[in-house]
């Protein structure tokens, strides 16, 4: 709720759309997108109604870039076989 109301602010000193992204968990409801799209479009909230919003519930497709799924290392390991069988280098790091 936060972020969209900074995002709001901006809106409204902005002439260009400003965009957002709501993410949220695999358990977030109908009601939970509601109020999201109600925060973003509202008049009578402070700011200007944000212009562009999506929404996305995670794992509510089949594959998906980022995600809060947790993987075995086995599973990490074949991607990365997958990832080098198509040439793609893969870098090992950590929290750098």
């Amino acid at each position: 709720m936060e972020h969209g109301m900074m995002q709001r602010a901006f809106q409204e000193k902005t002439d260009s759309g400003i965009s957002k992204t709501v993410n949220l968990p695999k358990e977030a409801t109908h009601a939970d997108v509601h109020n999201a799209y109600m925060l973003a479009l509202s008049d009578d909230k402070f700011g200007a109604p944000i212009k562009g919003l999506t929404v996305y519930r995670d794992q509510s497709r089949e594959e998906q870039v980022l995600t809060t799924q947790e993987y075995s290392d086995k599973e990490i390991e074949n991607a990365q076989e997958m990832l080098e069988d198509v040439g793609f280098e893969v870098i090992e790091g950590g929290d750098e």
